[in-house]
């Protein structure tokens, strides 16, 4: 069964800066209407490899598909629709938003981290008892 490149077409998309929900609705009615076509061609008594192929070939070519979904600025990510504004709002967002990455890290892995602090702890212990005893016997000699 050939594939007729909905995966190589979201990608290109995406790639190219179509918003992710514009590649979904995209490939989502691209894939039904493949289907739908392919159905028509079962019931008008084609083999249903025949029939997959000729819904391919009604569907069109994925690469001109891609063309005319590019023309269309208004499906792109609003920062690749205004490259300027993204260029002061990110860095100043990403900038906001530091400090709240260990928190949501301590929230998300909060066992781990709680494994790594005992072990922190632990070996802090055995550490300084270690060295009390070496203590101990230094001066008790």
């Amino acid at each position: 069964m050939p594939d007729p490149g909905l995966d190589k077409l979201r990608q290109q998309l995406h790639d190219s800066g179509v918003a992710p929900k514009h590649v979904i609705r995209i490939v989502t009615e691209l894939s039904d209407h493949l289907q739908d076509l392919e159905t028509e061609a079962l019931e008008l008594g084609l083999s249903t490899e025949q029939a997959r192929s000729k819904a391919i070939d009604q569907l069109g070519d994925m690469n001109t598909i891609a063309e005319e979904v590019l023309r269309r600025p208004e499906l792109r990510c609003w920062f690749y629709r205004l490259p300027r504004l993204a260029r002061l709002v990110l860095p100043v967002a990403y900038c906001l938003l530091l400090p709240a990455v260990p928190i949501y890290a301590s929230v998300a892995h909060g066992t781990t981290i709680g494994r790594w602090c005992a072990g922190l702890i632990m070996s802090g212990l055995l550490t300084s008892g270690m060295l009390l005893v070496l203590y101990a016997a230094i001066i008790l000699t």
